[in-house]
């Protein structure tokens, strides 16, 4: 399991998003964040759970990691 899903699990519902979102921005690497939302559409996809949402690829540009972000906190 990825570090930053880790302290998303033990932050999530304890901490605002806004704030929560800013942390992750300012340690994680675009890098980090990638490989978590990948391994998080791994995970939900062996649950076999019909209603998940396509979440995209995200490609490389100014915004990629608040869009990652974004489809992270999505889940």
């Amino acid at each position: 399991m990825s570090d930053l899903l880790c302290f998303l699990k033990s932050k999530f519902g304890k901490v605002a998003v806004k704030p929560l979102k800013t942390c992750i921005l300012d340690f994680f690497q675009v890098e980090d964040l990638c490989e978590a939302k990948a391994q998080l559409l791994r995970d939900i996809q062996q649950l076999n759970c019909a209603d998940v949402p396509h979440i995209p690829d995200r490609r490389a540009g100014n915004d990629q990691a608040v869009k990652v972000v974004d489809d992270i906190l999505l889940h």
